[in-house]
Parts: structure tokens; sequence; C-alpha cells
């Protein structure tokens, strides 16, 4: 037996304490990291719990006042049309990409920018709309994602 003392004891605790979480903790990434290199990942574009107060779009700022929505400057846009853009918006679902899916297209300038204004945030959340061979891909601040089934009509005005 070996013959060490109470300090000696605790160092060897400590020692395979420590080697114990790093081989859980690297077992742990090993079983999980499956699961996130899945490109088909689908996510909202807009994060769900964000509340949105202002909308840029292009020649256009969709305002909330309350509970409804105004345009500046102002257009022939009613309140409930504004209503149905933001709600397209909030329920816009992506396919995450992963950087080697990317890779294949050359996205050089998005045919859209939209940004986005959620209460607490001093930067805007940029979305970048590009449209290419039928496909269309967006940029946010988190990922890139391809939209399966996108209508702009829906979301721009």
């Amino acid at each position: 037996m070996i013959r060490l003392s109470r300090k000696g004891w605790n160092n060897v605790l400590i020692f395979s304490t420590l080697l114990m979480i790093f081989l859980f903790n690297g077992l742990h990434q090993k079983l999980f990291n499956k699961l996130d290199d899945e490109p088909e990942i689908q996510q909202n574009i807009i994060p769900p719990t964000e509340l949105i107060l202002t909308l840029d779009l292009p020649g256009v700022s969709v305002e909330r006042i309350g509970r409804s929505w105004r345009t500046q400057p102002e257009q022939k846009v009613s309140a409930e049309q504004l209503q149905q853009i933001i709600h397209a918006w909030q329920g816009l679902i992506g396919l995450r990409l992963n950087p080697e899916a990317l890779s294949q297209w050359q996205l050089n300038e998005p045919n859209r920018v939209a940004v986005f204004w959620f209460a607490g945030q001093t930067q805007g959340f940029v979305v970048q709309w590009f449209e290419q061979s039928g496909k269309v891909f967006v940029k946010t601040p988190q990922a890139w994602f391809e939209l399966p089934e996108a209508n702009p009509g829906q979301l721009f005005l």
C-alpha cells in the first residue's frame, strides 16, 4: 500500500475527480456531437422570445404603436396588413445550414435587407435575403438558413 499523508491523499482525490470530469465531458461531446452536425435543423429566423419594436424594410419602416402598427413614411397599408407581415416574419422557419453546404453557392450581395429592432437591444437584428437559382437563403447574426417555402410578398412591402 502507498503511504501518503493526508495532504497527498487529498491531491490524489482532486486529480482523480478532475480526470473523471474531463473523461465524462469528452464522452458527452462524442455521444451528442452527431446531433449537432445535422445540417437540416429547422429553426425560427427571428428569435421567438424577442419583442419587435421596429422593422426597417427597404424604403419604409414599420413601427409598433401600442398594440398596432404604422409605417414611416405614411403608406396606404392597413394595420391588419402590417400585423400579417410581422406575424409572417415571426413564423418564418428555415433550415439551418452548415458552412460546407453553403460553399456551393456564390452569394455576393443580398437582394433585400430587413432590420429588426427588439425591445431592450441596442443593435438591430439584420436579416439579409439572397435569391439564387430558385433558392432563397437568409443570413442572420446567428447563422445561414435556406427557406424552402419563402414568399417575399408576405414579408416585404
